[in-house]
């Protein structure tokens, strides 16, 4: 803090650190946590602390919280209420107008239909290889891209992909020609799955049928894409409550209702424009 010598100190998502906080308001240094958010988790875990919490949180000048829930919970924790202030989610701005990569250069042709899966967990790529692997033989136009969430299981997934009689064509290698039939591109890159989903046709974000969780569905929502996520969402329920009820996202339970929801999109890609529209005005009316 003397190095620094800092106006004011943010942290983001409810980052509470005892011993920084005490420094800083002994400067008199103002203390802002923005894009605030008290998980399940956390808040089973801080009640049981409430009383080493309360004193810590009373020295935040502003809260700028995600939903009515986080602010409760602050406000339960210790926090002021005057201090509270419901902003929502920030991951709504700073989105990708467009993609920065084209179809023609990974491979694809134009009327390909390309299914996406980001942010994959473990069993998660067995799960849409399985879908895949039906669903190609009665749609030939249909391929897939990959992108597991940790890149150290890159070589893992490749060996899944490989049990599955598929070759893995990592995104690393392109530009290439045409991709064959029995290739599936592999993103083995750390930072540019938020704008290939510009690519996709439909999306699935993973971290949501197994493991658990979830990961960020505003990026391909942001794109207007159909964006399917499983049942475990947990540490983003306001977004998925949000989208829900503007109906910009598909919530399924398994597998078998994700393969369902992807091969009605196959067979009638005009009702995908529906949901376009609501992705829009979903982003649009929260940034």
């Amino acid at each position: 803090i003397r190095a620094i010598n800092p106006q004011m100190y943010l942290t983001i998502e409810t980052e509470i650190w005892p011993n920084l906080f005490r420094a800083l308001q002994e400067k008199k240094i103002p203390i802002v946590i923005i894009n605030g958010r008290i998980s399940d988790t956390s808040d089973r875990n801080y009640q049981k602390i409430k009383y080493f919490i309360k004193d810590i949180v009373a020295k935040v000048d502003i809260f700028c919280m995600q939903s009515e829930m986080d602010a409760s919970r602050i406000i339960n924790m210790g926090a002021l209420e005057n201090r509270v202030f419901v902003v929502g989610n920030v991951k709504f701005d700073n989105l990708p107008v467009k993609g920065r990569v084209e179809r023609l250069s990974l491979g694809f042709a134009e009327n390909d239909f390309i299914l996406l899966a980001g942010s994959t967990h473990p069993q998660e790529e067995a799960i849409i290889l399985d879908i895949y692997k039906d669903l190609v033989k009665q749609f030939p136009h249909l391929r897939l891209i990959l992108a597991p969430r940790h890149i150290e299981r890159v070589k893992e997934v490749r060996g899944i992909i490989h049990h599955y009689k598929y070759y893995p064509k990592l995104l690393t290698a392109s530009p290439y020609p045409r991709l064959k039939d029995d290739e599936i591109l592999l993103v083995d890159t750390v930072g540019q799955l938020r704008s290939m989903y510009a690519l996709a046709d439909i999306v699935f974000v993973g971290k949501s049928l197994r493991c658990g969780g979830g990961q960020n569905m505003i990026e391909p929502v942001s794109f207007f894409k159909p964006t399917i996520v499983g049942p475990l969402t947990q540490n983003f329920r306001d977004v998925v409550s949000l989208l829900k009820r503007n109906e910009a996202l598909i919530e399924v339970e398994d597998g078998d209702q994700l393969k369902k929801v992807i091969e009605g999109y196959l067979r009638d890609p005009q009702s995908m424009t529906k949901i376009k529209e609501a992705c829009r005005t979903a982003i649009t009316s929260n940034q």
